[in-house]
């Protein structure tokens, strides 16, 4: 939305469904919003870095039995993670 610059800003969000490889595992809602900076280095090499959060739900089967009984739950998880991240754009 910008001329490029020496040091370009820019937001970034990610939104999407992930799905679990394992068994008795059901994925769920993935969002990443971040910000960050895309910094020209040399002819069209860039540097991008960027800072943001990350959300993620997950859903498992668990269960536990021994001799006199057995139970079996469902697992309901949320990460929440702040994401730091760096690449190069060649």
């Amino acid at each position: 939305m910008t001329r490029p610059r020496k040091i370009t800003p820019y937001l970034n969000c990610g939104a999407g469904y992930s799905f679990a490889l394992a068994s008795r595992t059901n994925g769920g809602m993935l969002l990443n919003p971040a910000i960050g900076a895309e910094i020209a280095l040399r002819g069209k090499l860039q540097l991008l870095l960027n800072a943001g959060y990350e959300f993620q739900e997950l859903e498992r089967l668990k269960g536990y039995s021994d001799d006199h009984f057995s139970v079996e739950f469902r697992e309901r998880l949320n990460h929440h993670s702040i994401v730091l991240r760096a690449g190069v754009l060649f």
